[in-house]
């Protein structure tokens, strides 16, 4: 039994995804389950008329920890599938993933992010420049998942309520019970990037405050600032004197979402809800 577990808030897109997931002919007997505290997102949802869909719908938003929560706490499926409910994923892509979990030391397997912004303006430059350098950093480190689509082995209880990279949060719970990961290139999702520099920040932020969380209950520093400095890699993407400017810019806006994030963890101490802004540009 597979489950599909998709925490949602404010989705407009969701039909379309539930239909992309269920024409994906998934092998396996698999159920879907969509945690919202949003009455229109969980409408939407039900108007797809499928036996394979529960919706949850909370009395109150508490955040994207608790919604997880709550589907691993119903789930039947010995492997959970994590996706958002505003991708696109490319057909096969679920198949491709579930393979792997033929082997029983196998815990994870990340998904290969691409983006649909097209690369010839900023926006888009910037997303293919960091979703390539995600799928190279995958290529060396599995555990490197994407929350936009990934899966494990049912073997995680809980998350913490106040996770800001719940994605990175499952991972390190998956390693440290000795469980391997893999990356299934092959497995395409399609994500719309910010398109604005306000939506851009507040993603990163969140992302970056995350980071904070992470070295501070598993002692990681995977994602810091300093490994974030890595000029040679990212210069080989500028084909044109534009591209120059537009990675400048880059470097900029990802030194201000790292100093954004400590104020909102260090100085402001802000709750989860505060730091979970809907970046309305990426729907």
């Amino acid at each position: 039994m597979i489950t599909v577990a998709i925490a949602a808030y404010i989705e407009p897109k969701i039909v379309n995804t539930l239909k992309n997931i269920l024409s994906q002919g998934i092998k396996e007997r698999f159920e879907i389950i969509i945690v919202t505290p949003d009455k229109a997102t969980a409408e939407l949802a039900k108007s797809v008329h499928s036996d394979k869909i529960k919706v949850i719908l909370e009395s109150k938003r508490e955040g994207k920890p608790a919604a997880l929560n709550k589907i691993l706490k119903n789930s039947k499926g010995d492997i959970i599938i994590f996706t958002d409910a505003d991708v696109i994923i490319e057909e096969g892509a679920i198949n491709k993933i579930l393979q792997h979990f033929k082997e029983k030391n196998v815990g994870l397997v990340s998904s290969h992010l691409m983006p649909t912004n097209p690369p010839s303006n900023k926006f888009g430059f910037w997303a293919n420049l960091l979703y390539d350098q995600g799928h190279q950093i995958r290529l060396n480190n599995p555990f490197f998942a994407s929350g936009n689509l990934f899966a494990i082995r049912n073997v995680v209880d809980s998350i913490p309520q106040n996770a800001l990279v719940d994605d990175f949060v499952i991972a390190k719970e998956i390693q440290k019970r000795g469980l391997n990961a893999v990356y299934e290139p092959g497995a395409k999702v399609y994500v719309k990037f910010p398109t604005n520099i306000s939506d851009f920040l507040k993603q990163r932020r969140r992302t970056f405050a995350g980071y904070s969380q992470i070295k501070q209950w598993y002692g990681s520093t995977e994602r810091s600032l300093s490994s974030e400095a890595k000029p040679k890699a990212v210069l080989s993407y500028c084909k044109k004197p534009i591209h120059y400017v537009w990675l400048a810019e880059l470097i900029c806006c990802r030194l201000m979402a790292w100093w954004l994030a400590f104020y909102d963890i260090k100085i402001k101490k802000k709750s989860i809800l505060e730091l979970w802004e809907v970046a309305e540009s990426s729907k």
